[in-house]
């Protein structure tokens, strides 16, 4: 083997990492960009949920107002029932009293 057939090896080795070493640096370029995606994507998603979740705390919290409104007026009705009916059994009570 020649110093001429060496450089020769030498030179074509040299390419060959070369090559690779570009090859290289391209697929960390492109899992680069693909992390920078899928961070960008994963914060949409992010994003998306949190604006879902607040808007459905809203409707929940105007439902619970709902809710205790409703239960507020249940309330007052049955008290005026009850209030109805006592004074409905005073009266029967009276009468009775009145017809003995």
């Amino acid at each position: 083997m020649t110093i001429g057939d060496i450089c020769e090896m030498l030179s074509l080795q040299m390419k060959e990492q070369g090559e690779l070493l570009h090859q290289c640096r391209a697929n960390y370029a492109q899992v680069f960009t693909t992390m920078n995606d899928e961070k960008s994507r994963q914060g949409d998603i992010e994003g998306k949920l949190r604006t879902d979740l607040a808007t459905r705390t809203q409707e929940l919290e105007k439902t619970k107002l709902i809710f205790a409104d409703m239960m507020a007026q249940i309330t007052e009705r049955h008290k005026n029932e009850v209030t109805q009916l006592e004074a409905e059994k005073a009266r029967m009570k009276k009468k009775m009293s009145d017809t003995l």
